[in-house]
């Protein structure tokens, strides 16, 4: 029972915050579509947001790891291959718009031909990646 109701207090939370967030990020649009502000801001929340979505769904399984008795070490491997790609494609339309955007490596094209939600899947899967480095031997 007392498992059933951390999972229960877990699926709240992650709806509060997905909700939350959500509504944050349709106001920012709504902020940049009418009164035709920057867009950068709405690009660098998107980015953000995504991250921390991917961080809460990589705390059960963090969790899980805290509890054995092990030393915690990081999994660079994992972070360099699979962390550092995605965090940059998650976080490239933001960059693009900043003084280093016309440096980065394929920034027009993942700007222009990737839809918005790739740079969420990306951030999900670097904040999920960024927990699951820390790993117990």
């Amino acid at each position: 029972m007392k498992r059933f109701l951390l999972y229960l207090t877990y699926i709240i939370l992650m709806i509060v915050v997905i909700k939350g967030g959500l509504s944050i990020q349709m106001h920012l649009l709504e902020e940049v579509a009418v009164l035709k502000v920057e867009s950068i801001l709405y690009l660098m929340y998107s980015s953000i947001f995504s991250i921390i979505i991917g961080v809460l769904f990589g705390i059960p399984r963090l969790i899980t790891k805290i509890r054995s008795a092990q030393k915690f070490t990081f999994d660079w491997i994992k972070f360099i291959a699979i962390g550092i790609p995605t965090v940059y494609l998650a976080t490239v339309p933001y960059l693009y718009f900043t003084a280093i955007g016309s440096y980065l490596p394929y920034a027009s094209r993942i700007y222009h031909e990737f839809g918005n939600f790739t740079p969420t899947i990306f951030g999900i899967i670097f904040g999920y990646v960024l927990l699951d480095s820390f790993i117990k031997k």
